[in-house]
């Protein structure tokens, strides 16, 4: 999707790469892709396909429109809630991120969905963890809120190499 933007101070100072703030798309923003796997494209369209599906029962088909049977319930997929739209979403344990995701008027899958009032639904959100950063319509590992590519943040580096010189300080004496 877009790349984000440095992501506050502390993202600005470490060089932030997932904190997608500034464009105006979610608590961290919106949503990039990875090139494969989790978070990839691939694995996007089989979501969107799962999400239209008869099976799934998240929509009813009448007059040509997909209409959306209960836009304030969840939608489940790899054991993780999605919703219609921020105004619906619930941050669940864990999960302490919300993603977001524009739904495009042209999508071939979502171009056609609506709610019950024949409005549009505008986004797709769900949550992420502490040390996930939003992935296509998922979450991938690393990012945490210090900002870094790596679990543990760098914010955690620093730390740890604060400890590590105060032990060495102390074994010294």
């Amino acid at each position: 999707m877009s790349s984000g933007s440095k992501g506050g101070f502390l993202g600005g100072l470490f060089g932030r790469k997932h904190g997608h703030q500034s464009s105006g798309y979610g608590t961290r923003g919106g949503s990039r892709w990875s090139t494969s796997g989790v978070g990839s494209h691939s694995r996007g369209n089989t979501f969107k396909n799962m999400i239209v599906g008869a099976a799934a029962g998240y929509l009813t088909y009448q007059a040509g429109k997909a209409i959306i049977r209960a836009a304030a319930g969840p939608m489940m997929w790899n054991n993780r809630p999605y919703y219609w739209g921020s105004n619906y979403y619930r941050q669940s344990p864990g999960h302490t991120n919300m993603c977001r995701m524009p739904i495009e008027s042209g999508d071939p899958q979502f171009g056609n969905i609506y709610f019950q009032d024949n409005s549009r639904p505008r986004e797709i959100t769900w949550g992420c963890g502490y040390y996930e950063y939003c992935c296509g319509y998922e979450c991938c590992r690393g990012g945490g809120s210090m900002g870094s590519d790596r679990i543990g943040g760098r914010g955690s580096s620093i730390g740890y190499a604060l400890i590590i010189v105060f032990l060495a300080r102390r074994l010294m004496f």
